[in-house]
């Protein structure tokens, strides 16, 4: 008996990698969520220097939930379409591509804040 090492790889191996690449994204975005709207607070902090500290305050709050909310919808579309997408198409080379492409400007994304 002979192992079929092509066979393992498309029924096993490419899979795999496919899932960890997705689940890599849930992850990254899941971070956004905690790193834009601080990200986002303190530019505001450097900004908002002539206004009242209270109404700062609240404004940085309204702003954080708006952002937050704003970015679990897209960690939905993220999570659910590319999970769809990636089921259906997995090991064809627009997967990768958009995978490298999701994962590439998520880590763009989360690089950002380090300029501010």
């Amino acid at each position: 008996m002979t192992l079929n090492w092509h066979g393992v790889q498309e029924k096993l191996i490419v899979p795999m990698v496919a899932f960890i690449l997705w689940a890599m994204t849930i992850v990254l975005a899941f971070w956004h969520m905690v790193v834009i709207p601080e990200a986002l607070i303190q530019l505001y902090g450097r900004l908002a220097a002539n206004v009242p500290q209270m109404t700062a305050y609240w404004n940085a709050i309204n702003l954080k939930n708006w952002v937050i909310f704003l970015l679990a919808v897209v960690f939905i579309a993220v999570v659910i379409g590319g999970g769809e997408y990636h089921y259906r198409h997995y090991g064809q080379s627009r997967s990768w591509k958009l995978l490298a492409w999701t994962i590439g400007i998520q880590l763009l994304v989360l690089a950002l804040p380090l300029f501010i």
